[in-house]
């Protein structure tokens, strides 16, 4: 089974052996779980007789280190004929909007987390004029052969029904699924669930400025959307803009983080079942309104979630003058450029 890209790497200079002491190759597999037999990562190379295994030096958590390697066309493969069950794997949720379809069209692709296919994926789109719909990509751990469904509380179509992750040698580049609605006015809440249990694995929050195609003109909703009417208004929007996996991270950076002078922590048992909208209420009620946009930007910065703590920063300034203010306690951090 297929673990991960597969690399052409030639050396040009210096061309004697030993040039290359190792090399660091990719894998989108969880190997987190202490039943995972991580013998079975191999590194495959193909060469003109054909396809030949080897074990990597050592095996990390996203890739495997093969040193003193020789080169020819080389990736990861998964031992599956000698494994009973290929573990999790690390995958992307990748949206577009097509500029050629009627109304509001997404394409949504669910992969595993390969670079190189969401660049081929991200290349194909642009050919047919499509936009990306930056929204956070990671889902949690999935297996192949799962089936999933996208739900929405708005009124969608959905093609197919369900999707199932699948482990392709070479992807189609054709969308895994195409969302359509007839109208964005507000916002299209989509969450990804397994189909059997309804697990929630991804959710994204759209829209009308995320969809809006180069040339055309904003409309009141893109502004509005683009510029919040109060500092509550752009909490939120940051609060909802994070996935399941960093809004856990950003309760328990509230819960750890040096606050300033005078203010109490929001008690662990409040935070541990409070979705986006409670938290924003909790901020609020604990800091004031001026306190919790400076509390939240403090704790995005923490988990490392730079550009929506500088959209934030952006946001709040932009807040016309008597609506609501903010004051600065914390040091001005200057953010680098996203990655």
């Amino acid at each position: 089974m297929v673990a991960g890209p597969l690399f052409n790497i030639r050396v040009v200079e210096p061309a004697e052996a030993g040039a290359v002491a190792a090399v660091h190759l990719p894998h989108f597999l969880c190997l987190a779980g202490a039943d995972v037999d991580v013998s079975q990562l191999q590194v495959a190379r193909f060469v003109d007789c054909g396809m030949t295994l080897e074990s990597p030096t050592r095996v990390r958590p996203f890739h495997a280190v093969l040193e003193n390697p020789s080169f020819s066309p080389i990736g990861l493969l998964w031992k599956q004929i000698y494994s009973t069950l290929f573990p999790p794997v690390h995958s992307l949720v990748l949206l577009y909007r097509s500029s050629r379809a009627a109304n509001i069209t997404l394409h949504l692709y669910l992969i595993p987390r390969d670079l190189s296919l969401a660049q081929a994926i991200d290349e194909n789109e642009k050919n047919y004029q499509s936009i990306r719909v930056r929204k956070p990509s990671k889902t949690k751990p999935l297996h192949f052969g799962s089936c999933y469904i996208v739900s929405s509380s708005s009124s969608i179509e959905v093609t197919p029904d369900a999707l199932e992750f699948c482990n392709m040698t070479v992807h189609p580049l054709d969308p895994d699924m195409e969302i359509y609605t007839e109208d964005l006015r507000d916002r299209l809440n989509l969450c990804l669930m397994e189909e059997n249990d309804r697990g929630l694995v991804w959710k994204a929050t759209v829209r009308p400025g995320d969809v809006t195609l180069p040339g055309s003109t904003p409309t009141r909703a893109d502004i509005q959307d683009k510029m919040p009417e109060t500092l509550r208004d752009a909490l939120q929007k940051t609060l909802d803009e994070l996935g399941s996996t960093d809004i856990k991270r950003f309760k328990s950076k509230l819960n750890h983080m040096e606050l300033p002078e005078g203010y109490k922590r929001i008690p662990n048992g409040m935070l541990e079942e409070a979705d986006s909208l409670t938290v924003c209420e909790l901020l609020v009620q604990y800091y004031t309104m001026d306190g919790a946009v400076e509390v939240a930007i403090q704790a995005l910065k923490g988990i490392n979630q730079n550009e929506l703590a500088g959209m934030l920063e952006m946001d709040t300034r932009r807040i016309p003058a008597g609506i609501d203010s903010v004051c600065s306690r914390f040091a001005a951090v200057e953010l680098g450029s996203p990655i």
